[in-house]
């Protein structure tokens, strides 16, 4: 009996050292991220349109629209080079604001670029975290 008993303690053992270590990737951290991107013209004109270029998923596109420009691409990876570009050149005296926001997974949005200026603005930023 006492041999059964060791033999028994034996494997309990061995199965429950096999256990032990959980490896599996933890959801909170993906690898996945999302590019939000916002711009806005700020002008005296009316009517005009502005081209809006960035670098997307699937390379880059450009839209054309009106003073202010909203629009989340992914999922991308780490090392992906975020881009936005404002061009309001048929607005005379405007005034570009340009945004980058990354996250990752389901995190929120962060403030990773953000650039000022008149008539043709760009910013880039590329995902390094």
């Amino acid at each position: 009996m006492n041999k059964y008993i060791k033999l028994l303690i034996l494997s309990m053992s061995v199965v429950l050292c096999g256990c032990g270590d959980n490896n599996e990737p933890d959801d909170s951290y993906s690898s996945d991220y999302y590019v939000k991107y916002e711009a806005s013209v700020s002008s005296s004109n009316y009517g005009k349109t502005v081209e809006y270029t960035v670098e997307t998923d699937i390379g880059r596109k450009t839209f054309v629209g009106g003073k202010t420009f909203e629009q989340t691409f992914g999922p991308v990876k780490k090392g992906f080079k975020a881009s936005v570009r404002a061009d309001a050149g048929n607005y005379y005296g405007a005034e570009c604001n340009v945004k980058i926001y990354v996250c990752r997974g389901n995190e929120p949005f962060a403030l990773k670029a953000n650039q000022s200026g008149s008539t043709n603005v760009a910013v880039s930023y590329t995902i390094d975290y």
